[in-house]
């Protein structure tokens, strides 16, 4: 008999998940182990002293002027070298001498943008959850649940053949990762949210508009997800009231809220908007796609347009009034554009009509 079953802690928690039964009779003990950070083999770099960091941006052919080394040592002290290093190198060739008031412009640019797009962003997710909560609990049916858990009905998730079914042992695991998550937030607020704590005690159960109020952008992106075609439609359908010039099938509404939930954590994380080429891209509307062919010439369909493009489609599901605020960004964000010389539309992958058909009209 062996002594010891070793077997790593996240590749057991997937049996938790499908309820599996590990077979141990022929091992005395379990040897639960962790993925560990791996110590370096060699020297690395010592950290550079501010002083150091000027004179290494100067030799990689960045210009200062006296002034602006002094200005330069200061703004390290709030920016990461490195990333502002990055910026240089990815907006100037290599041999190309860099001003630095050019790539401090454009890193300040980029933190706006990234400003810019938090508050649009923060208003297509508060829609987004609360339209998804809105249309399923007003249509959901069941003689299993009540309208007010739907979450954890089973039936909006699994098919009964196909590759959503309860025989998909990677979906097994997926949707109950996702009810498990739900769980852990509802356990998370019960003491500091008192209609949490209310529903707790006088119902024994949450209700979906207050979990989802709670979510994670992430959490709603995976739920919309994993829900089945018929119950992506639906709320696809539910969404839109301009059914010839937006309608939004369930699949391409899912890719939207997945790639959106990307953009969210790039926007959060202090991620490169401006000249980045995307890797989670949404599907094309049907609406853009002579737009887009005009893009897709010059590389620019992987930039920040394509998601400003679906940002558009959804302020237009949205009430008038959300219609002129986001029409008010896009003037602010063109003026923004304008007063910075150093600053590239095309980084952005505008073009001359990308102002007039951002517009709502």
């Amino acid at each position: 008999m062996s002594k010891f079953y070793e077997v790593k802690l996240e590749k057991i928690k997937n049996n938790f998940y499908t309820e599996e039964v590990i077979d141990i009779t022929d091992y005395e003990y379990l040897h639960f182990t962790f993925n560990k950070i791996a110590v370096a083999k060699s020297p690395m770099k010592k950290p550079y002293t501010m002083k150091e960091m000027v004179d290494k941006l100067e030799s990689n052919q960045m210009f200062f002027n006296d002034d602006e080394k002094v200005n330069c040592a200061a703004f390290l002290k709030c920016v990461n070298y490195y990333t502002f290093k990055y910026y240089a190198q990815t907006e100037f060739g290599k041999k190309e001498v860099k001003p630095y008031k050019a790539v401090k412009e454009i890193y300040i640019f980029n933190q706006y943008i990234r400003s810019w797009l938090h508050d649009l962003l923060s208003h297509i997710e508060v829609f987004l959850r609360t339209s998804i909560v809105d249309i399923l609990a007003q249509t959901y049916d069941s003689k299993h649940y009540q309208s007010a858990q739907f979450y954890i009905d089973d039936e909006i998730y699994f098919e009964e053949t196909g590759k959503r079914s309860r025989n998909k042992k990677d979906r097994i695991i997926g949707v109950h990762k996702l009810l498990e998550s739900f769980n852990n937030t509802i356990q998370e607020n019960i003491k500091r949210n008192i209609a949490i704590k209310h529903h707790q005690e006088t119902y024994g159960a949450t209700p979906a508009w207050l979990l989802f109020d709670l979510l994670t952008f992430g959490q709603v992106s995976t739920f919309f997800n994993y829900l089945i075609p018929k119950y992506k439609k639906r709320v696809a359908q539910g969404l839109v009231v301009d059914k010839v010039n937006n309608m939004i099938p369930g699949d391409m509404l899912a890719s939207w809220i997945n790639a959106l939930r990307y953009l969210r954590n790039v926007v959060s994380h202090t991620g490169k908007i401006y000249g980045s080429n995307f890797d989670i891209l949404p599907q094309k509307h049907i609406k853009d796609e002579s737009f887009m062919k005009g893009l897709e010439k010059f590389n620019y369909d992987k930039r920040i347009i394509t998601y400003l493009l679906i940002m558009k489609r959804i302020f237009m599901l949205m009430p008038t009034e959300m219609q002129l605020y986001w029409n008010d960004k896009i003037s602010e964000l063109f003026k923004e554009i304008e007063h910075n010389q150093h600053i590239k539309p095309a980084r952005l992958g505008f073009n001359d009509q990308t102002f007039d058909y951002l517009h709502i009209m």
